[in-house]
């Protein structure tokens, strides 16, 4: 099922692809690149996560009317109703009740971020009930040569989160003095790489989930 939360995915991605791309035309000389153009590949590692953490999200949303008619929600949507009664009331007020569950559920996410591997796993399957994310996410990155297991991909995936995480709240400062990481055009390409897949994975386990009979 091609959905507007993919599409949105693989546009970003492909920006992220843009920017590497560029990389070796502006460095152009061999050595240690300028800041800036390090920065470049700090903004591209930093987008394909915030890609990620969109990907999740919106496919989430757009799958809980779905489950809702279906009544094959996870545990996670029952317990925010309970809650707050006020989600009861609106979704009764409105004219396509799952329509506005979803929304609900929209303003619920919209206040954390779904980038680690704990985070997505969780939001997949207390939401949606959706399994064998890793599992999928091990069998793509297996398609491009090396053998993956499921612990790889976790593991790979919270340090690129954390690199993001320390690029943007510190500047990728190193540890002690105000010099910063360095960072290669061959690290950043093979976190796109590992979030393509688990992006992939995520579009697979929530469509696979909302096919299911009531």
């Amino acid at each position: 099922m091609s959905s507007s939360a993919r599409r949105v995915f693989e546009k970003t991605m492909t920006r992220v692809d843009g920017l590497l791309a560029l990389h070796p035309k502006i460095h152009g000389t061999r050595g240690r690149p300028q800041q800036a153009v390090s920065d470049l590949l700090r903004g591209a590692l930093v987008l394909a996560l915030a890609a990620l953490d969109a990907l999740v999200v919106d496919s989430v949303v757009e799958a809980v009317p779905r489950l809702a008619k279906k009544g094959a929600l996870g545990p996670t949507v029952p317990k925010w109703a309970k809650d707050s009664s006020e989600w009861i009331v609106a979704c009764f007020a409105d004219d396509d009740p799952p329509a506005a569950l979803a929304r609900l559920c929209a303003e619920e996410l919209g206040r954390q971020t779904f980038q680690r591997s704990a985070a997505i796993e969780r939001v997949l399957r207390d939401v949606l009930g959706c399994e064998g994310l890793w599992e999928d996410a091990a069998s793509r990155m297996t398609a491009g040569g090396k053998t993956w297991e499921t612990g790889e991909v976790v593991e790979h995936l919270d340090k690129y989160v954390a690199r993001r995480n320390r690029i943007v709240h510190g500047g990728d400062a190193k540890a002690h003095g105000t010099a910063t990481e360095p960072i290669t055009l061959d690290y950043v390409a093979k976190a796109v790489v590992l979030v393509r897949a688990v992006g992939e994975a995520v579009t697979a386990v929530v469509n696979s989930r909302t096919r299911v009979r009531p």
